[in-house]
């Protein structure tokens, strides 16, 4: 599939709203399924299901939590299974395959419940949720190297170090980094693990319907183009975020982060929460995200749908928001744990995710141009190497027309729209903070521990980052600009899941009959999260729904 043409087929496939989606529930037949070319979430039609496939279990999505439904399937002998994947196989794997392949692993269930329940807070999930994914997740290792197969280290990593339990929370990491297409070593071993164990897939296969019985009994999955496979006990949902679907977007996500795309799979549109939508599903933690950042485009095509984050190695550049101001202390992405944590940073007594102000451009001088790739490769088409040319270094970009490069301010007044004059007294303020070696604005360059704004979270207070000065370096000709295209790491919203993996309903929370739930779609994460979270809870997520799907009688025809 051409990338432009990937680009015209997501902008020509939007998304109905949700609202429409669940507006049409009363429709809902006997064991029909929608015609093709109806979008995702909407109810089914009329006539007989032809089935052209059927298993056990239809789970929708190859990333972790697909990927572990499906292993587990096979490996515990619990029956049969089919795997639908929106993409085509070469760009499969969801946000799995470009994640940091940390896996959020505690090692005592009691304190996995006390570390996350801390990191909730204000915000609660239920205590039998909450039981139910520490024991799972606490597998994490095991699993891994037992039955996929995985060579891992760990470490006592937790990104809250002042919350309790935090002594038990391990970061597991694969040995060795596979990486021959640049995609994520423990999902290439998942992968691998499911051919093994000869699990079918179907690529290109968009699900966009459940298909129900006369008492809202799930029964199967209608794909885009019509097909219609059947699950004798059971659909697993886990086809990740809406990151790439602009109306979902625009209705979650943050008043004024209009434009805000994920930096991981295009592929990620929301389809499975609106699929379970359609069915009554009830929604939780809609308004939560993981890593705000500002980003840059990394494609020289089709690069409104591949982003990734900056990589700055020397402090020569600056953000400005659509004004022309500068918005933030530009090093606190690099700065570690303590102060931006997955997009939150602790201001005045609490985390909040970090401002994205749309419309902005990176301003940046010959230094930085000089020290390195700024496009950082840990994006989804970076990771592809073999499948996607993201840009190999700074010329590259500025052959393709992202970085411009300017010998005055007037040029780079026309290049951003900018007002020169008011972009001139920028800069020169600027140079100035570097001049007397104190950034007024957000103390760059200083100890941070004396900030008013932005100060460590409580038991970061004494760390050794927040003492760490630096010299700041001026903006000067020749100037390189590039536009900021804001990112974050995924969506954690979507259907409300029980203990048991089950989706449930609106109406009492009644479990939606045969439909399950896994992965970022819909996690049990209202809040804060910990390093590698979702990629560890998607494993764990897709076992647990699994098993308790297979506990099931086949339904009769």
């Amino acid at each position: 599939m051409e990338q432009v043409t990937r680009r015209n087929f997501l902008k020509g496939a939007s998304i109905v709203a949700a609202g429409a989606a669940v507006a049409g529930l009363a429709g809902c037949g006997s064991n029909e399924a929608p015609t093709a070319g109806q979008e995702p979430g909407a109810m089914p039609g009329t006539g007989s299901v032809d089935w052209v496939g059927e298993a056990d279990f239809i789970i929708v999505g190859s990333g972790a939590a697909g990927l572990a439904a499906a292993i587990t399937c096979y490996d515990e002998g619990l029956g049969d299974a089919i795997v639908l994947e929106v993409a085509p196989e070469e760009e499969m794997g969801g946000n799995s395959r470009c994640c940091g392949q940390g896996v959020f692993s505690p090692d005592s269930v009691e304190a996995a419940v006390e570390y996350q329940s801390a990191l909730s807070l204000p915000y609660v999930v239920e205590d039998d949720i909450m039981n139910a994914w520490a024991e799972e997740i606490c597998k994490n290792v095991d699993w891994l190297t037992d039955v996929v197969g995985s060579d891992l280290t760990m470490e006592n990593h937790p990104e809250f170090p002042e919350m309790p339990g935090s002594d038990h929370i391990l970061l597991v990491n694969p040995e060795e980094g596979r990486n021959t297409d640049g995609s994520g070593t423990l999902w290439l071993d998942m992968k691998d693990k499911a051919d093994e164990l000869g699990v079918p897939f179907e690529y290109e296969a968009r699900a966009i319907s459940l298909v129900t019985s006369d008492g809202n009994e799930v029964r199967g999955v209608t794909t885009e183009d019509g097909r219609n496979f059947k699950a004798r006990k059971g659909v697993i949902l886990a086809a990740g975020g809406f990151e790439f679907n602009e109306e979902m977007m625009q209705t979650y996500c943050p008043c004024g982060y209009s434009g805000t795309k994920g930096k991981g799979t295009w592929w990620n549109r929301g389809d499975g929460i609106l699929m379970a939508q359609a069915v009554g599903a009830k929604l939780w933690h809609m308004n939560n995200f993981s890593g705000n950042y500002p980003g840059f485009r990394t494609l020289a095509v089709d690069n409104d749908d591949a982003r990734t984050w900056p990589s700055f190695k020397t402090h020569d550049y600056i953000f400005l928001d659509a004004y022309g101001d500068r918005y933030m202390n530009e090093d606190c992405m690099g700065i570690g744990e303590g102060l931006l944590r997955h997009g939150k940073i602790f201001r005045h007594g609490s985390y909040a995710d970090l401002d994205l102000p749309t419309g902005g451009w990176c301003i940046f001088g010959q230094n930085a141009f000089d020290s390195g790739n700024l496009f950082s490769p840990s994006s989804f088409a970076g990771q592809l190497k073999k499948v996607f040319e993201s840009f190999p270094d700074n010329q590259a970009a500025m052959d393709a027309g992202v970085v411009i490069k300017c010998e005055t301010l007037a040029e780079v007044a026309a290049a951003t729209g900018y007002d020169e004059a008011k972009l001139t007294a920028v800069i020169d303020q600027y140079n100035g903070f570097v001049d007397a070696g104190f950034d007024e604005h957000f103390h760059r360059g200083s100890d941070l521990s004396a900030m008013g704004w932005l100060v460590p979270s409580p038991g970061h207070e004494n760390d050794e980052i927040y003492k760490a000065a630096f010299d700041l370096e001026k903006i000067e000709s020749p100037y390189y600009v590039t536009e900021i295209v804001n990112t974050v790491l995924n969506s954690q919203g979507g259907p409300k899941r029980n203990a048991n993996g089950q989706i449930v309903g609106t109406i009492d929370e009644t479990p939606i009959p045969r439909l399950y739930g896994a992965g970022e779609m819909g996690a049990p994460y209202p809040y804060l999260y910990n390093q590698g979270g979702n990629f560890g809870e998607a494993m764990s997520s897709g076992r647990i729904a699994i098993r308790h799907a297979a506990t099931l009688d086949a339904w009769e025809a």
